[in-house]
């Protein structure tokens, strides 16, 4: 209904609400200030560019892209510039990270997965400035390609349509980080994570540093794994292959850990199914009744 009021009208109404806890309503709010068309709506979704939320930073570039934006393009170039500046630092912290163990590992697609993140969000801002939009949000959308060619093809497209100078060192994030990179002193980058702004950031540097203490006897010192444990499980599954280190994070706090008994029916045949069970250690054996008689 608010996009059905004047334009001024809608701006007063929905601005307020880029402050709500909840990012969907955020979001719906800066599709509102978009479809205003009004002036007044570029300060407030040029300001939502920063949200901590993916969902609310896609919602800002594409409620910019339906505004009129001349005169801003000296505050989105150095927004954009922002961008490139945190992708860069976390590259290079990547780089510095040991390429052995799971642990360092794990930090290591944490930190790269934030920088492609910072990466798409400087490249989409600096596509409102280009007049190949339309080729860059489409090589952007490419970005998550398993295929090598599709993923070369968007990049290159990338690099010859927006801002040349910006983007060329953002590129690599799309490749292998290269380990025991000497931009960080030896052993800054664990102090250096450990001091992130991300508390998941945190939580992998916590771990990582963890197993570097206690080595190959981490994971055996409780009878239950932790929540970093559980994630380190389940980024094995192929299942959960295409999963960033981030939304992994997410599936483990909804996670549940169970141990079972020797001979404990874990479900029947014929039962509404609402689970899914991971085999961390141990087997488990499936049985149907055939002409009254269990076969394994």
């Amino acid at each position: 209904q608010l996009q059905l009021a004047a334009p001024e009208d809608a701006v007063a109404l929905a601005s307020p609400l880029l402050t709500d806890p909840s990012s969907p309503v955020r979001a719906a709010a800066l599709e509102t200030l978009g479809a205003s068309g009004h002036e007044h709506a570029i300060a407030p979704a040029l300001e939502s560019l920063r949200d901590d939320d993916p969902l609310v930073r896609t919602a800002a570039v594409e409620a910019l892209a339906r505004l009129d934006l001349r005169g801003y393009e000296g505050r989105l170039k150095e927004f954009a510039e922002t961008r490139v500046s945190r992708a860069a630092k976390d590259r290079s912290l990547a780089a510095a990270i040991p390429a052995n163990g799971e642990a360092t590992g794990l930090l290591r697609d944490a930190l790269m997965d934030r920088g492609r993140k910072h990466a798409i969000t400087a490249v989409s801002v600096l596509a409102l400035l280009s007049q190949d939009r339309v080729a860059i949000r489409t090589a952007l959308d490419s970005l998550g390609s398993a295929e090598p060619r599709q993923l070369a093809n968007a990049l290159e497209t990338i690099e010859v349509s927006a801002h040349r100078p910006l983007v060329r060192p953002l590129l690599g994030l799309w490749e292998p980080a290269p380990a025991g990179s000497d931009i960080f002193p030896r052993g800054a980058w664990l102090e250096s994570a450990l001091d992130d702004e991300d508390p998941f950031i945190r939580s992998c540097a916590q771990f990582a540093k963890a197993a570097r203490e206690q080595g190959d006897d981490m994971a055996h010192t409780r009878t239950s794994l932790s929540s970093m444990e559980r994630l380190l499980v389940l980024r094995k599954l192929p299942l959960f292959a295409e999963l960033s280190p981030t939304d992994l994070h997410r599936l483990t706090s909804i996670a549940e850990e169970r141990a079972y008994t020797d001979g404990e029916v874990i479900a029947t045949e014929g039962e509404v199914g609402d689970e899914s069970h991971i085999i961390v250690s141990g087997t488990v054996r499936v049985v149907r009744s055939d002409d009254g008689a269990d076969v394994a």
